[in-house]
């Protein structure tokens, strides 16, 4: 499941993305964060270009719920759920 602040819809059905694929030998896992990482320079194996996101959300099964606002939801970091947020300082009303 995801969520977006309504205002930002618009941008996420026009706007492409680029995914690498990298090669996974030189990754660690940080941790509960539920990233990778690597400490040193990693050539790419592929490239592909990512449009119209709601619909690739879609695709892979992943809800996305368009919201006003994601306030409401701040409080889910204060439980055991394991919850993410990527620059939600951009969120409306999030401070």
């Amino acid at each position: 499941m995801a969520f977006i602040e309504r205002h930002w819809l618009e941008r996420l059905e026009a706007e492409t993305i680029h995914r690498y694929e990298m090669p996974a030998e030189d990754f660690e896992d940080l941790g509960d964060a539920g990233m990778w990482v690597c400490r040193g320079c990693v050539i790419p194996m592929e490239r592909i270009a990512v449009s119209r996101l709601d619909r690739e959300f879609a695709l892979r099964r992943v809800e996305l719920r368009v919201v006003d606002s994601l306030r409401p939801l701040k409080r889910l970091w204060d439980t055991s759920l394991h919850v993410s947020g990527i620059r939600l300082r951009n969120a409306r009303d999030w401070e």
